[in-house]
This record gives C-alpha cells, sequence and structure tokens, in this order.
C-alpha cells in the first residue's frame, strides 16, 4: 500500500514537471523573438526631499 501511495505522488510529481518544463520551453521561445534590436532610451529621475 505504500508502494501505492508513493508511485501515485511520484506520477504526479512528474505530470506537474513535465507541464513546468513545458512552459518554460514557450517562455524562451517568446523572448527569443519579441526581443528588440534597439534598446530604449532610458531616464534617470533623482528625488531628493526633506
Amino acid at each position: 500500500s505504500m508502494k501505492m501511495i508513493a508511485s501515485t505522488k511520484l506520477a504526479k510529481a512528474q505530470r506537474a514537471m513535465q507541464a513546468g518544463k513545458e512552459y518554460g520551453i514557450a517562455n524562451a521561445e517568446v523572448f527569443k523573438v519579441a526581443s528588440s534590436d534597439k534598446p530604449a532610451p532610458r531616464k534617470l529621475f533623482l528625488v531628493v526631499s526633506s
């Protein structure tokens, strides 16, 4: 009975790991394709108050 419980938990963890892996691959593909060639200019604002 303990082996069945462990097997069930392992199967659940493996399914979750596979879903996470697919999400990571898709996320990396989006950033690879959608990256901009020229970085946007940045402005730095410093505010000093008392």
